[in-house]
């Protein structure tokens, strides 16, 4: 057979294990990626992008992100890990924050479109502009059709355009004040306010998962709706009124998410991974745990350990107080599984909340698994350093442990 490329044996060979070389490479970078989005590491992304786009090209960028976002990463549990698909919203509120867009997810426009639009730019900061005039004339158009659900003015950033700004704060009070609440059977059909973003914020606070309360529940609501009086007093005088608006949301992910929050799907959450579902989970973390206190049963526990696995999934910073108070538990199983839960939140307020245990515990075995969990945490956290050297400075009845530990591991 002839050669028609005039290339030896060794030459092919050669070639293959650059090519194959090259192709691990590239799953480690997509692999590395897929780990920082499903850890919510934003400022390890922001590193790992800029090198792929300084070694080789934007557009190589966007191929690793989209890539990334059909991966699995491993989820740590106790001991052991699993992999798990990276959860399609966590995907899109980490890649939002990236391009600093952050509080504008429920847009239309899927992610991986959204992904695509980016191919033309240039650069990072050129796709970050370009991004954010995509994002935020989607933004407007929605607002302007009355969907306004999920839109976070408290995580929006401040280069976002005063306009829309305004515009999202308005729609939320707009979509309250014409609310109609009818009456079934002598309670209020409430579902009216699950489509409203004050109202599902309520409604999260206040641990409701259904849709249809008593007269006395429907006034605890109000009492934490952040809206005027007079809009109150209006909702007051709605009750047992024809409602005459349809219920709806532009993007099926965050409709999915809605119902899930609505009927307590956890399984549904977890898979999601929107930092939305953070209230819903905190308050069924506290029921489960009411419920193992009272029962002490195995599959009592086995709930607890779902829910801890759910709010890993999720892993939003609101978590963290709301499993660290797993750890007033008198039984130690609970103790350990609650500081190797927070052993995957990397977070400042982990850490304060550890330090804040370790110098509050008498027993020895705890805070020594508080320290390795803090010695993975730095790993991922550099600001460990500062906040453990800080604690070094305060009132802590164990500070000599503490200091041999700071030595060990930063000097």
């Amino acid at each position: 057979m002839i050669n028609l490329n005039n290339e030896t044996p060794f030459e092919r060979i050669m070639k293959a294990s650059k090519q194959r070389i090259e192709e691990i490479e590239e799953e480690r970078v997509i692999q590395e990626i897929c780990n920082a989005i499903g850890e919510r590491r934003v400022k390890d992304l922001v590193d790992i992008i800029s090198k792929i786009e300084s070694s080789s090209d934007w557009q190589t960028a966007v191929e690793y992100l989209l890539g990334a976002s059909k991966k699995e990463y491993p989820i740590p549990v106790g001991s052991t890990s699993i992999q798990t698909m990276l959860e399609p919203l966590k995907f899109r509120e980490v890649l939002f924050d990236l391009f600093g867009c952050a509080g504008l997810e429920p847009i239309f426009d899927n992610t991986e479109r959204l992904l695509h639009i980016l191919r033309s730019s240039r650069s990072f900061i050129d796709a970050q502009s370009l991004f954010k005039s995509t994002v935020e004339s989607a933004a407007l158009e929605s607002i302007s059709h009355g969907n306004s659900l999920f839109f976070d003015i408290e995580f929006i950033h401040s280069d976002i355009s005063d306009e829309l700004r305004k515009s999202i704060g308005k729609a939320h009070e707009e979509s309250v004040k014409d609310l109609r609440f009818e009456v079934h059977d002598g309670s209020i059909d409430i579902l009216p306010f699950w489509y409203t973003e004050y109202g599902r914020l309520a409604l999260s606070e206040l641990g409701i998962s259904t849709t249809s309360i008593s007269v006395d529940e429907f006034e605890m609501v109000l009492s934490v709706l952040h809206v005027s009086k007079g809009i109150k007093e209006h909702l007051r005088k709605s009750i047992d009124q024809k409602s005459d608006k349809s219920h709806s949301i532009s993007n099926p992910l965050y409709n999915d998410l809605l119902n899930s929050i609505i009927s307590v799907d956890i399984e549904t959450m977890q898979e999601l991974g929107s930092r939305h579902a953070c209230p819903t989970l905190n308050h069924e973390l506290r029921k489960y745990v009411d419920d193992y206190k009272a029962t002490k049963r195995s599959n009592e526990y086995r709930n607890l350990l779902k829910i801890l696995r759910s709010h890993i999934a999720v892993r939003w910073v609101d978590s963290v107080i709301a499993i660290s108070e797993l750890v007033e538990f008198p039984d130690n199983r609970i103790v350990y599984d609650t500081i190797r839960t927070l052993g995957n939140f990397y977070y400042e307020s982990t850490i304060s909340t550890l330090l804040g245990i370790y110098c509050n515990t008498t027993q020895h075995e705890v805070r020594c698994t508080i320290l390795d969990t803090i010695s993975h945490l730095r790993m991922r956290c550099p600001e460990a350093k500062t906040i453990v050297l800080d604690m070094l400075h305060r009132d802590c009845p164990f500070l000599d442990e503490l200091r041999i530990f700071y030595h060990r591991t930063w000097m």
